[in-house]
């Protein structure tokens, strides 16, 4: 009798450990239950090519009879446009960016999937704003796959000569201060940061302060006290010349590794690519949440990322399905393509991974974990569907050059009136 009752405790724990594996194993993958079988066309910009891929190697790995080509596209927006007009057949997903979203599928929503059923499963793990990009009237028209949180680089070392403790850093005025001191005493360049559409300072300023170009009700907010005050602080950085400039990533990372600048505005993207291609830097960066605006206030800013669209008519939609679904959250996938690409995950249950709060003993910090922070406690932008009609404009007249010489409340009311005048941000 003791014996059988043994033999049924050994059972029922067999059972329960067999549950919880499947459990703790389930990613999308309805992919591993399924038999999937077919080729897959996806669409992207080069940037996001090497993630893709490494997605799509593991994915055909589980899927052995299915077939995934990536297709880069250097025109990728103007040519997605001219594919949905012609009703092209031949794409199954394609990448869309943040700020081109809301355009697609406002303007074309009947030409991707309405995927409200699918991701439901996954929804109560993603970034609520990030879902609410791919939404319109309540359905999701793609899956959100990548987001940037942004955090500032910076030299270890010369913090360490110039005897600044980076936990004394509260606010941008005493960034400023400390910028000053740096500047005088080494000549160097103290922040940095590339001057292209997807890095506006603004806009991280106004993502800092909770709000962007538009407000919640997609009306343009550059009259507002928020967007003024994020405007003076971009004019208070550039005329004490704490802010510089920079035209790319690599001209970025070879300025703070040349010791020609102390710190530098970054994702992970930087991360990822530093750590992989200069190893003789080890211990010589490290990693700090943005100041805030004042004592006390938010640090937290993510600007930018991606998501996954099918086309409503490519000839396989299930199978799009299920690779969209395993590259939002299977673990394995999204560890690889943090560490070798930096990408970042807007699937939150992964940042209580075990690997994603591992100690980087290239930095010697919990980078990951800092990400992840900086992502859940960030406002969410408002990418409208005229979001990248004024985006350059803002980056135009919210210069440097216009900053040192007019005040940021002018240029904003002139931007604004300007913008309303041209009907650029009409509400359509």
């Amino acid at each position: 009798m003791i014996k059988s009752r043994r033999i049924l405790k050994l059972i029922n724990c067999f059972i329960l450990i067999v549950i919880l594996t499947s459990c703790s194993n389930m990613n999308t993958s309805s992919s591993k239950s399924k038999k999937l079988t077919g080729k897959l066309t996806i669409l992207t910009d080069k940037r996001y090519e090497p993630i893709l891929k490494l997605a799509a190697n593991n994915f055909e790995k589980e899927n052995k009879k299915v077939n995934i080509e990536i297709k880069t596209d250097d025109n990728l927006y103007n040519d997605l446009e001219s594919n949905i007009k012609a009703k092209d057949k031949s794409i199954d997903i394609v990448s869309v960016e943040d700020p081109y979203i809301k355009y697609y599928i406002s303007k074309y929503m009947n030409s991707f999937l309405n995927v409200s059923s699918d991701i439901s499963y996954y929804s109560s793990n993603i970034i609520k704003h990030q879902l609410n990009n791919v939404t319109i009237k309540n359905k999701v028209y793609g899956f959100p796959w990548s987001t940037s949180p942004r955090v500032i680089i910076y030299r270890k070392d010369i913090f360490k000569r110039e005897n600044i403790n980076v936990d004394d850093i509260k606010t941008w005025d005493d960034y400023i201060v400390l910028g000053q001191k740096v500047t005088y005493d080494t000549g160097k360049q103290f922040l940095t940061n590339v001057k292209d559409i997807d890095n506006n300072m603004y806009l991280v300023f106004a993502n800092q302060l909770g709000t962007s170009y538009f407000n919640s009700d997609d009306k343009l907010d550059l009259d507002s006290s928020i967007s003024i005050k994020a405007a003076d602080m971009l004019k208070k950085l550039y005329s004490e010349n704490i802010l510089f400039d920079l035209k790319s990533r690599k001209e970025s990372v070879q300025s703070i590794l040349n010791g020609n600048s102390v710190s530098m505005i970054a994702d992970s993207q930087y991360i990822s690519y530093i750590e992989r291609n200069f190893p003789g830097y080890k211990g010589k960066l490290g990693i700090m949440k943005l100041p805030a605006f004042e004592p006390g206030g938010n640090r937290d800013v993510s600007v930018g990322g991606s998501n996954l669209l099918i086309n409503n008519l490519g000839k396989n939609v299930d199978l799009a399905k299920e690779f969209c679904k395993f590259c939002i959250s299977d673990d394995h996938t999204i560890i690889d393509s943090m560490k070798n690409y930096g990408y970042f995950p807007v699937f939150f249950r992964d940042y209580n991974l075990v690997e994603f709060n591992k100690n980087d003993s290239y930095f010697n910090q919990n980078i990951w974990q800092i990400l992840g922070r900086t992502e859940k406690g960030s406002f969410p932008i408002n990418y409208t569907q005229n979001f990248i009609n004024i985006r350059q404009e803002c980056s135009e007249a919210l210069s440097s050059d216009n900053l040192k010489d007019k005040q940021a409340k002018d240029i904003l009311d002139s931007l604004k009136k300007s913008l309303e005048e041209g009907k650029t941000i009409e509400n359509r």
